[in-house]
């Protein structure tokens, strides 16, 4: 069976671009970071960065898991662990 990983909550923030056209200046004012939350199991705790997978594989002698986020340590707003 592969190693239990702990499963978390990570509450970041990403990076928004609400707009792909050109417009004043003035208009961006009102633009902040995106408020994400991801829940996975916890493969790595870096110090540039958090990775969480989204499925892992419980098999015997298996150690494969996939859907991978690397989360940038500086984005990270909290980390929760749920189970």
């Amino acid at each position: 069976m592969a190693k239990s990983r702990p499963i978390v909550l990570v509450n970041w923030l990403d990076s928004c671009s609400p707009s792909r056209k050109w417009q004043d200046m003035n208009d961006m004012k009102g633009y902040k970071p995106l408020p994400c939350s991801t829940v996975g199991f916890l493969m790595e705790k870096r110090k540039d960065a958090i990775i969480i997978a989204a499925s892992m594989s419980n098999g015997a002698g298996c150690t494969e898991a996939g859907d991978y986020t690397a989360i940038p340590r500086n984005c990270v707003v909290s980390i929760k662990r749920l189970k």
